[in-house]
């Protein structure tokens, strides 16, 4: 059972992480064979919100002066580092903030979600460049 991710953003770590989930995809013709080189898809965080706002304000500001780097620590349960997933020039295409259901919901937690698309990912050694053109 792998341990809680850790989050950080061009430097600032974000605790209590609940998921990540990120997506490869090759596109394919009509026959199912590749069409076109893998790309990076997008990279989703759901975490227990807190005081900042942070990555809201990161969502509200997509140019390109405001695209960060950052990396998820994957630990295994002796809390060594399981795998690291890690992106360059990254910025939010989505953004939610939820408050759960106070009365069916009375111990969940605030919390947001966020997708992050990236020019470069990596999973620990394996890397993926979309090539962005200026």
């Amino acid at each position: 059972m792998a341990r809680r991710p850790t989050l950080e953003i061009d430097g600032v770590v974000f605790k209590n992480v609940y998921s990540v989930s990120y997506v490869l995809y090759t596109a394919k013709d009509e026959t199912g064979r590749p069409a076109d080189r893998a790309h990076a898809g997008v990279i989703t965080v759901r975490r227990e919100s807190d005081e900042t706002v942070d990555i809201a304000r990161w969502a509200m500001d997509s140019s390109k002066p405001n695209w960060k780097n950052g990396r998820v620590t994957f630990r295994n349960p002796d809390d060594a580092t399981m795998k690291e997933l890690t992106w360059e020039s990254g910025f939010i295409t989505a953004y939610q903030e939820s408050v759960p259901h106070i009365k069916n919901n009375p111990d969940e937690q605030i919390w947001e979600e966020f997708e992050i698309s990236c020019e470069k990912l990596a999973i620990s050694d394996a890397e993926i460049d979309n090539l962005w053109q200026e």
